[in-house]
């Protein structure tokens, strides 16, 4: 259609190539390690953060942390499984800055809703002093 073509691979996929082939958006497995580093590492500079800043917390710091990192972990899958879906079909109908608007704001509101649950767990309310 319009002289762009979808294509898959086995490591990933390349969302949108021109009528010459050239890869105008690319995905993959490359893609897919650098997105994930960048954000683990974004996590490991947070959870101190939270932890003694924003909860001032005392727990158990490895129960905390394991419990963080399975939201992590559970918030990439979901994130990263949905938008595989949505983003070939978005990037034929849409400016690329539209569709990375709608991955920030997807990717935020799935942190929001399981960190909100997560940090329940991790960081309980103290009673008032």
């Amino acid at each position: 259609m319009f002289g762009v073509k979808f294509t898959w691979s086995l490591l990933g996929y390349n969302v949108l190539r021109d009528a010459t082939g050239n890869i105008l958006i690319g995905g993959g497995l490359g893609y897919f390690i650098s997105y994930e580093l960048g954000s683990f590492l974004a996590q490991c500079i947070n959870f101190p953060l939270q932890r003694n800043i924003t909860f001032k917390s005392h727990g158990n710091p490895v129960y905390q942390a394991i419990w963080y990192f399975v939201a992590w972990v559970v918030i990439s899958l979901i994130c990263n499984g949905f938008n595989n879906l949505w983003m070939p079909v978005a990037s034929a109908y849409v400016a690329p800055a539209v569709y990375n608007m709608l991955v920030t704001i997807i990717t935020g509101g799935v942190s929001m809703v399981i960190f909100f649950f997560v940090f329940k767990i991790i960081f309980p309310e103290g009673k008032a002093e």
